[in-house]
């Protein structure tokens, strides 16, 4: 009982410091302790892949080589024992409501990352029966199996936060859980490699390999916690209007800059510029008054989904799909716990709802937002969607594109 009391204590006092880090939100500790406790059984797999891994290639390549080494680090060790961590913050933590920040990725890999490094302790300590291995694996090991999970960790809230096409944020994840197996690997060859034949060089490449992940790691939850969602409320906008007096275009509640009176605070939407002839139209306007032109985005640009999709205009005029909408609910806010994320300021934890509705069509539904959903520059709480629709979250402007739909 001792030694796993005295095993899990650097690991803890490890996931202390991972853990508030999170200022805003911080996540519920029965969630943590179980992912904890996850990372822990990840040790099973873990130990079984990687014991049939190195007898195969001591077999084929002998042991202690360069060779034979390298493989067994860079082919076995690193991505056998990260593939288990990530799979425990997979299989629970990263399908949980609670999962709504970017640091979260960082919070729960660390907490996955932390019971495995505890696991190990309990079997070295054991296998060796000498405490004083813990002096080593505490400030080092057990640090380091933190920060190489959370390459990974970071790789699962970019990905909440992807476009879900195209297997976009497969790849996202896959890429993160490569550079954690590749440090990992680096982390044990150093210490194996250099330190039979150096301990203080292999004590010095080990300190920069750790305070470079370390500063990589930081520097991205220093980040996190400054654009986090849960830091503030959204910026309030202020509508594009005409002026009732003088015609002036300008924006609500600001003095107007012809007359000098003060626009209206209503929000009934945005006047519309016309790409061609550069007038302003009335909100909802689809074509402009003075040239005919459309103020749709309508493009004559080949199908690249089935599904009806949200897209954004590229700088280069080329189309981007951000969302493709292929669930009959899709929640849209700046949180991770939204299907469609859109990470600005002006957009709402929880911002607006897309669903089918009983004729088959797209319907966007405002949830009482305070910069509000347009369609086609108009304001509304609720609005049927149609190909080449303008959609404007807070300030992000989409475009809805669809096949074969009907005009209503």
């Amino acid at each position: 009982m001792l030694i796993i009391l005295l095993s899990l204590l650097p690991c803890l006092f490890w996931l202390a410091f991972f853990y508030v880090q999170d200022w805003h939100d911080r996540e519920p500790i029965s969630l943590v302790f179980v992912t904890f406790l996850l990372g822990i059984f990840a040790t099973i797999p873990a130990l079984i892949f990687n014991t049939v891994g190195i007898v195969f290639v001591a077999f084929f390549l002998g042991q202690n080589s360069f060779l034979s080494n390298f493989v067994q680090f860079f082919g076995i060790v690193g991505p056998v024992e990260e593939s288990a961590k990530l799979l425990a913050v997979l299989v629970f933590a990263y399908k949980q409501p609670e999962f709504d920040e970017p640091i979260d990725g960082v919070i729960y890999a660390a907490a996955a990352a932390l019971g495995f490094a505890a696991a190990e302790n309990v079997l070295y300590v054991s296998q060796f029966q000498n405490l004083e291995i813990l002096k080593i694996r505490g400030p080092i090991s057990n640090a380091g199996h933190a920060l190489f999970s959370a390459f990974w960790g970071l790789a699962l809230s970019q990905a909440k936060a992807a476009s879900n096409v195209r297997g976009k944020r497969t790849n996202i994840i896959i890429y993160g859980l490569l550079l954690a197996a590749i440090t990992h690997g680096l982390f044990d060859f150093i210490l194996v490699m250099i330190g039979d034949k150096s301990l203080i060089l292999s004590f010095i490449t080990i300190l920069l390999l750790m305070g470079g992940m370390f500063w990589y790691v930081e520097s991205n939850v220093l980040e996190f916690i400054k654009k986090s969602p849960k830091r503030n409320e959204s910026a309030k906008l202020k509508a594009v209007l005409r002026c009732p007096n003088c015609g002036q275009v300008g924006r609500a509640g600001l003095i107007c800059r012809k007359c000098r009176k003060k626009l209206p605070q209503i929000d009934l939407g945005e006047m519309r510029s016309c790409a061609k002839c550069s007038a302003i139209n009335e909100p909802g306007s689809v074509s402009c008054n003075y040239c005919h032109q459309s103020l749709l985005a309508i493009v004559q640009s080949a199908p690249t989904s089935v599904y009806p999709h949200f897209i954004k205009i590229t700088e280069l005029g080329t189309e981007e799909i951000l969302h493709v909408l292929d669930k009959p609910s899709i929640a849209i806010g700046k949180t991770l716990d939204n299907e469609f994320v859109l990470d600005d300021e002006t957009v709402e934890n929880r911002h607006a709802l897309v669903f089918w509705d009983e004729r088959g069509y797209h319907i966007v539904q405002d949830l009482n937002s305070i910069n509000g959903v347009f369609i086609n520059g108009k304001r509304v709480n609720e609005g049927y969607l149609q190909n080449g629709y303008e959609v404007r979250f807070g300030q992000v402007r989409l475009i809805y594109r669809a096949l074969n739909i009907m005009q209503i």
